[in-house]
């Protein structure tokens, strides 16, 4: 049903219904409510508003759209996210347990498990780097010339003094002897 054949889009009544779709009430009851009014079947009309649903553009609430903020600055972990994301689903499952899919709660815990992975891969890095160096990371810089090994390095603002206290070595045919 495209959106010029769309019973709510036409109807007088469009903005309650939007509204009250908006606040997650059941279709069914929007169906009895309206079916009298607008003469339509209940069955036929709660299909309407299934149909209907594709017509009204996805708005963030101020809620979600703060929790977006924060989630970009890094104040909020993945943990609380998929935590909120859970309450949601399952207020939506409460509310709407006829349109609820298990693919959203399976999105949620997809989010959890590649924050584990990712955590479990950090840490098997820094335990590969303890191993190899002995729990002490090489000098930046060149022992003997000073040369720096990073120089690419966001710590470049940073002033990093040369370890070794003595002079480099004069360079022979570019390497220290």
């Amino acid at each position: 049903m495209g959106k010029l054949e769309c019973r709510i889009c036409y109807t007088k009544f469009r903005d309650e219904i939007e509204q009250l779709m908006r606040d997650d009430t059941p279709m069914v009851h929007i169906a009895r409510k309206y079916s009298d009014s607008m003469g339509v079947d209940t069955h036929l009309l709660e299909q309407s508003i299934a149909s209907h649903k594709k017509h009204i553009p996805n708005e963030l609430t101020v809620e979600d759209k703060l929790l977006i903020d924060r989630f970009r600055k890094g104040e909020v972990s993945i943990d609380e996210v998929s935590r909120i994301v859970a309450v949601k689903v399952f207020e939506k499952m409460l509310k709407n347990p006829e349109q609820f899919r298990f693919i959203d709660y399976f999105r949620t815990e997809l989010l959890r498990l590649k924050e584990e992975e990712s955590n479990i891969q950090n840490n098997i890095y820094k335990e590969l780097i303890d191993r190899f160096f002995g729990g002490v990371l090489p000098s930046r810089y060149c022992k003997k010339c000073g040369y720096d090994f990073c120089p690419d390095s966001p710590s470049d603002n940073l002033s990093i003094p040369i370890e070794s206290s003595e002079e480099p070595d004069a360079v022979v045919g570019g390497y220290g002897g």
